[in-house]
């Protein structure tokens, strides 16, 4: 399942209700599992892929969650490994979560923990 969405109507109610027909735990996992995958040079998606889940939210109260969890592992793993050769995914794991914390979902707390961590390696 391969998400690309260019324009904000795309995310229209329509489609919004049609996948809420098809909610189950495993399509949650799936959606979540997509979201995630955002290709590292896709920057242009996050603020598209964050209002998805924004809107969905109010009716999957766990995809929020499980897309915040994968994403606070991975910026963990990246920021243990310290070297630079990941830096495109560092960059585009905290730009979701920073699109995330835009929109409310991800608390404020979070980001201000990322960039504490970021501050220590660098130092």
């Amino acid at each position: 399942m391969r998400l690309r969405m260019i324009r904000k109507e795309l995310l229209n109610a329509n489609d919004k209700v049609e996948f809420c027909y098809v909610n189950s735990k495993s399509n949650r996992k799936k959606l979540v599992r997509a979201l995630f995958n955002v290709p590292r040079t896709s920057l242009e998606l996050y603020p598209y892929y964050s209002r998805m889940v924004v809107t969905l939210s109010t009716c999957m109260k766990d995809v929020s969650s499980m897309l915040l969890q994968l994403l606070e592992e991975e910026f963990n793993n990246l920021i243990n490994k310290k070297d630079q050769m990941n830096i495109e995914s560092k960059i585009r794991n905290i730009r979701f979560i920073g699109e995330l914390c835009k929109f409310k979902i991800a608390p404020a707390g979070l980001v201000f923990s990322c960039l504490k961590a970021a501050q220590e390696i660098r130092d």
